[in-house]
């Protein structure tokens, strides 16, 4: 009995180590996670609100409402983006966006 609950626990512990390190782990991740998705909040998602608020008059995207400076990445910063881009927001997009806006 012993011998059976000390091979199961090595399958489950090696079950979880598999799982970690093939679908969770990423030691290339940014710390800021990138990409940015609804509910991230901070700076950088208020910068990303005032350049996408530069940009998007001038493009295409006009119609769009101007987007509230909130810090959040809400459904409507959301929304903009992928108008933009088509996809979730990564840190080249994001830095690209930010140089339209910076002198």
């Amino acid at each position: 009995m012993k011998k059976g609950m000390f091979i199961l626990l090595i399958v489950i512990v090696a079950g979880f180590c598999i799982y970690y390190f093939v679908f969770r782990f990423d030691p290339l991740r940014d710390p800021a996670e990138f990409p940015l998705k609804v509910g991230s909040k901070g700076a950088e998602v208020a910068a990303l609100q005032q350049a996408l608020n530069a940009y998007l008059p001038t493009s295409v995207y006009a119609h769009l409402a101007p987007l509230p400076v909130t810090g959040i990445y809400d459904e409507q910063t959301d929304n903009a983006v992928r108008a933009l881009y088509s996809t979730a927001l990564t840190r080249d997009r994001y830095n690209e966006l930010l140089a339209l806006i910076t002198p």
